[in-house]
């Protein structure tokens, strides 16, 4: 492949980490923190908006819709002209880059808006509000995400530049989750005052003020690659377009893509929905709240961020498919620890030190599945554009995203009905003890599925 454009700069992978910040800033907030703010544990005080067993509906809801927006953004932004219209309120020039502008500031809104249900108290009208805000925050959060992710493999051509891009990318995204699983825990307890008058109580002050400094702060992030990152895309005079349900079923007809997308669905279903109950976990295990939440995902944050490095050297002797395999099985084994941890006979604080040392391995194996996205992607790509002669990373990373938001969306569930069967209180705690070996189960399935996933042919020759 010959390259008449510059090449891969350190530039454009600090702008996109700086994106990958911004988003996990403002997206993970509402994952990690969303079920547990609308639905808490019972008896212990707080303000129940929904039923723990009508919350994840919400979420599925909102996961659903995105699900489908996800390829018609892609499709959207690939058959998007390079050239500013008449009707582009501000004429930004590019196929990507107009998506990046509008989604970020469409998404802090929502953002915002998620954490001010109507009524004070559990009503079916919280259940209408969240379900809409939702829905309208990962549409937005998809017109940004999807477009800058189809820039990633059109600016990085090469294995090595891609695995540099990844490495980017996961560094922005566990400095993100290192905000939004440290920061709000800790924001949250010191920015609501109710909790600082005696006796103590709960109030939404403190994730409302928390939500709006995070959210504002992320779209200072989010617009960065707007205005820095330079498009490579140059369209051809009477280019041939395949239509758009015809870009979507050869997409569905890619075997090794539908390897790919089911592999991340099975294991995003089980990680995740361990990871939505662990503001749960800690409460009936470690007798913790958020603060505790924050202290644990440190540890977690710092021990990916440290295994970054290493990546791009395991890239060069390792397939990226033997490394996916390695990160998701390291996650897997550790998912029914929580469960292991919870029931052993010790004190809290053992409990605590076995916790930092189970979320640290979790930790690394997240970081690597981070960086290998934009590699994996890649090579799905370069293979669609041999076989069919054209470039759609539109597509691609818009039904990469199907898989992501459906496994974000029934993760919920298998968090909230084991809870609902089987308790989540402290009185009643095996509902959320039983979540970590269910998702494990899960993780095996992704497993099997990698197991058989193809090593792709290196195209990136110059």
């Amino acid at each position: 492949m010959h390259r008449s454009e510059k090449e891969f700069s350190w530039v454009e992978g600090l702008t996109f980490a700086i994106a990958a910040v911004g988003m996990a800033v403002s997206g993970e907030v509402i994952h990690q923190w969303g079920a547990y703010f609308y639905s808490p544990s019972q008896n212990a005080g707080r303000t129940i908006y929904v039923a723990v067993s009508t919350v994840g509906t919400i979420f599925f809801i909102g996961m659903v819709f995105d699900a489908i927006t996800d390829p018609l953004v892609g499709i959207w932004s690939d058959r998007t002209s390079t050239r500013p219209s008449w009707y582009r309120l501000v004429p930004i020039a590019g196929r990507r880059r107009p998506f990046i502008f509008w989604g970020s500031i469409l998404m802090t809104g929502t953002g915002i808006a998620f954490w001010y249900p109507p009524v004070q108290g559990e009503s079916g009208q919280n259940f209408l509000y969240g379900a809409t805000v939702i829905c309208l925050h990962w549409l937005f959060l998809t017109i940004y995400s999807v477009p800058l992710n189809s820039l990633g493999p059109e600016i990085a051509r090469s294995r090595q530049d891609r695995v540099k891009l990844g490495t980017c990318l996961a560094a922005g995204m566990m400095i993100g989750i290192t905000c939004t699983a440290v920061l709000p825990g800790i924001m949250i307890d010191a920015l609501d005052p109710a909790r600082h008058v005696d006796p103590p109580t709960y109030s939404d002050l403190g994730y409302q003020r928390t939500a709006i400094i995070l959210c504002v702060s992320a779209l200072l992030l989010l617009q960065v690659p707007a205005w820095v990152l330079r498009e490579r895309h140059r369209p051809v005079q009477d280019e041939a377009r395949m239509p758009p349900l015809g870009q979507l079923l050869a997409a569905l007809k890619n075997r090794v893509f539908l390897m790919w997308i089911a592999a991340t669905l099975c294991f995003n279903i089980g990680f995740l929905a361990v990871q939505k109950t662990l503001p749960y976990w800690v409460e009936v295990s470690l007798g913790g709240d958020e603060t505790t939440v924050s202290l644990l995902m440190g540890p977690f944050v710092g021990a990916a961020l440290l295994a970054l490095p290493l990546m791009p050297v395991l890239s060069k002797r390792i397939p990226n498919k033997w490394l996916l395999f390695m990160a998701m099985a390291l996650i897997t084994i550790l998912m029914p620890g929580l469960y292991v941890i919870s029931m052993l006979p010790c004190s809290t604080t053992v409990k605590t030190f076995l916790s930092v040392a189970a979320f640290s391995l979790v930790g690394v194996g997240q970081g690597a599945l981070f960086m290998l996205y934009m590699p994996l992607i890649g090579e799905i790509i370069d293979l669609d554009e041999r076989l069919t002669g054209e470039r759609r990373e539109g597509i691609y990373c818009g039904l990469s995203g199907v898989s992501w938001k459906s496994g974000q969306a029934l993760a919920v569930y298998v968090a909230t009905i084991p809870m609902d069967i089987w308790g989540n209180s402290i009185e009643s705690p095996m509902g959320i003890l039983l979540v970590g070996p269910i998702g494990s189960l899960f993780g095996l399935v992704a497993l099997c599925i990698v197991w058989f996933y193809p090593v792709l042919q290196d195209s990136s020759s110059d």
